[in-house]
């Protein structure tokens, strides 16, 4: 079983889960799956609609906003800031280690201006991530939101 980590009320995250990780996170409350792993990332790796099946199992919504390579994450940036100002929504997030899901947490979290930039990295650093590679992008992300974001 794997290591499920909290971030606040809706957001939960870990390494990549099994199907038996998935009954974990709903009795955890999420509603909402997202994978952040590329497709094929790795040998062995499950297949997003193998995971997708296991949401729908339960009776979870699936998400992929996979985070890799050079480019950085901006569209999905803005579709997990959307995704976390919906109340009705509640979420665990995956990857190989939990730490994309950590980042892309913290740049929307930052981008919806619901916590300061020292709050967030402080959130993150609490489970165990360390943010040093991307503490200029949570700030720049937070001074750039729009003040009516919240």
């Amino acid at each position: 079983m794997v290591e499920i980590k909290r971030l606040d009320d809706r957001y939960t995250l870990s390494a990549q889960m099994a199907a038996d990780d998935f009954d974990a996170a709903k009795q955890l409350g999420a509603n909402l799956i997202i994978g952040n792993r590329v497709e094929g990332e790795e040998p062995g790796q499950p297949t997003s609609l193998a995971m997708m099946s296991e949401a729908a199992h339960r009776d979870m919504k699936w998400l992929t906003l996979p985070m890799g390579g050079t480019q950085f994450p901006i569209a999905e940036i803005g579709e997990l800031a959307k995704l976390l100002k919906d109340e009705n929504i509640t979420i665990h997030a995956f990857c190989k280690s939990g730490m994309r899901s950590a980042a892309l947490w913290a740049f929307a979290t930052a981008l919806n201006k619901s916590m300061t930039p020292s709050e967030v990295i402080e959130k993150v650093q609490s489970i165990g991530f360390d943010t040093s590679s991307f503490e200029d992008a949570i700030t720049l992300l937070y001074n750039s939101g729009n003040d009516n974001q919240q």
